[in-house]
């Protein structure tokens, strides 16, 4: 078990500063060492959470359902780390109900209205796609401009799929705890 307060003792002021202004990316038990820490040092900080802010953080044990919609509220959250679970859960599901989708267009409906809430659902889910495979690669160490991997035709794509299946870094690195 990680000794948050002994972790956090030993950053820099900066470092613990600017953890106070991202608290809501880290668990219940860091957050309550880094402002520790902080009131400890004297550093300003405003005391803001509510019970909402401290749920950013996806459990092991959470479901599917909880891992997918967590995916949309940290939807363009491209700091703090994202689990496989959660990662896998958001990008399959909404990879499916894009190739749904468009199985349903071509073959079924000929519909244009529904034609283009694909494309608008296409358009919506890029950005968060890319904010929890950010946060993802920040989760096994690596910098999220890793991402750009994908943009390197089938090659880029195998090479970040094997990054992401990667296990995570056991304690806190330089992203905040682990997911």
């Amino acid at each position: 078990m990680t000794n948050y307060a002994e972790v956090w003792s030993r950053k820099s002021d900066e470092q613990v500063q600017d953890a106070v202004g991202h608290l809501t990316e880290y668990s219940a038990e860091a957050q309550a060492a880094i402002l520790g820490e902080a009131s400890q040092r004297g550093l300003d900080f405003e005391q803001t959470l509510t019970a909402d802010d401290t749920l950013t953080a996806t459990p092991p044990s959470a479901s599917l359902v909880e891992c997918y919609v967590q995916g949309w509220r940290r939807g363009l959250v491209f700091r703090g780390r994202a689990g496989r679970k959660e990662c896998f859960t958001f990008l399959f599901a909404n990879t499916g109900m894009l190739v749904a989708g468009l199985l349903a267009v071509s073959t079924v409906w000929w519909n244009e209205l529904f034609a283009w809430l694909l494309v608008l659902f296409f358009l919506a889910i890029q950005v968060p796609h890319r904010a929890v495979i950010v946060r993802r690669l920040h989760d096994i160490g690596r910098v999220g401009w890793w991402v750009l991997f994908g943009l390197v035709p089938i090659l880029g794509g195998v090479a970040l799929l094997g990054l992401l299946l990667q296990d995570g870094e056991r304690g806190p690195n330089r992203w905040g705890d682990p997911a």
